[in-house]
């Protein structure tokens, strides 16, 4: 015989993803954006590579664009300060690293190379995770 329907249980499940799931959603967008220095570009709908560098030394030949130091890619890696239900919020430090918005929006004469912002298949991957972590609430 199948089991009775809990209403408690889903009541507790639902309040344990209200913390859980802005956590999971955080790490991913995280971790997508960091995706960018292995793709060498930002994936909106599809990946848009970022723009070779203007010129190319002995040391940079054959290196990926945009790590030199790594600094930048590290504070991507690092760059979850909010995930409640209510918000999430993803900030690269501009102070301590004052190219970052130059490289991420293409200013002062920089080609864009975007790695963070809005993106159709961050999305989409995200869409999906919600609807797996409401799904295990029945459980």
């Amino acid at each position: 015989m199948a089991d009775k329907f809990n209403f408690d249980r889903v009541v507790r499940n639902m309040e344990k993803l209200k913390t859980t799931l802005p956590v999971i959603l955080a790490n991913e967008a995280q971790n997508f954006f960091a995706g960018s220095w292995k793709s060498q570009g930002f994936t909106d709908k599809s990946l848009n590579p970022w723009a070779p560098r203007a010129k190319e030394t002995k040391k940079t030949a054959g290196k990926a664009i945009m790590v030199s130091t790594g600094k930048l890619r590290r504070a991507v890696q690092n760059s979850i300060r909010e995930k409640s239900f209510s918000k999430i919020r993803l900030v690269i430090d501009g102070g301590s690293i004052p190219y970052a918005a130059r490289h991420n929006n293409g200013e002062d004469g920089m080609p864009q190379r975007q790695f963070m912002g809005d993106s159709a298949e961050l999305r989409k991957q995200q869409r999906k995770t919600i609807v797996n972590q409401v799904d295990k609430i029945w459980k």
